[in-house]
């Protein structure tokens, strides 16, 4: 049984709906949905807030989005178990978002000399879009890829657990479309993508202007270039049949 609980206050819900210019919405995603369909609730009105209830498979995959509220205004359980929603992302730089796993898609627990890998992404769109993270020796430890339809959001959290001692990792991520081309509704319309990657705990880098962009993580990494006279280079290619 999944459960979520909102503490609001109508005052609280009014001020939120000026702030963010939206209305804050739920998005329910399992493995029976397409991933253009979802079963999704927007709160127009304070009356219509209202705790949220259904019965999911275990031992399956579903993902909780949660648009529009700060974190510390909603609970979600999972078989009565407290589920913890992560780290919050923003987008259109003002609507804070979360999208927790539960089934299983929950975040794994890491040993004592391992570290979670978290990497958020935020689209909505036509859009192809796809994120891999290689370890030293180039193997890929984890990998992403989303197509999306018109005028779909998306909200993707995927997380692993990997050494962290001596490691260096290579985040990589890229898409069919300049992010800042694709505003169909406007300037104010939330179609900006954006990406968050965390690593122990901590922000490793975050983005929402980017066609292609790589980030290097773990304490063994060294800088690619000399840094007093060399500057770096990089190449990328999107293929969408690979």
């Amino acid at each position: 049984l999944l459960q979520v609980k909102y503490n609001i206050t109508e005052d609280e819900y009014s001020s939120l709906v000026r702030s963010i210019g939206d209305y804050p919405f739920l998005t329910v995603q399992d493995n029976t949905l397409p991933v253009w369909e979802d079963n999704t609730i927007r709160y127009y009105w304070f009356p219509g807030l209202t705790d949220y209830e259904a019965c999911l498979p275990r031992d399956e995959c579903s993902r909780i989005t949660v648009g529009g509220f700060p974190a510390d205004m909603y609970e979600l359980s999972f078989d009565g178990k407290a589920v913890d929603i992560g780290d919050e992302i923003l987008f259109n730089e003002n609507v804070p978002v979360t999208a927790t796993g539960v089934g299983s898609c929950a975040a794994p627990i890491c040993k004592d000399t391992e570290a979670l890998l978290e990497a958020q992404f935020w689209a909505f769109g036509s859009r192809d879009e796809t994120f891999l993270v290689e370890d030293n020796d180039g193997n890929i430890v984890l990998h992403s890829n989303t197509l999306l339809l018109d005028n779909i959001h998306y909200f993707n959290k995927t997380s692993v657990c990997l050494p962290k001692d001596n490691a260096c990792y290579t985040f990589l991520i890229g898409g069919n479309m300049q992010s800042d081309m694709y505003k169909p509704w406007g300037e104010n319309f939330p179609a900006q993508p954006s990406y968050s990657l965390f690593f122990d705990g901590k922000l490793m880098h975050r983005s929402d202007s980017w066609l292609f962009d790589s980030v290097q993580f773990g304490d063994s990494c060294k800088p690619l270039c000399n840094q007093e006279d060399e500057s770096l280079v990089e190449f990328f290619m999107f293929d969408a049949d690979q």
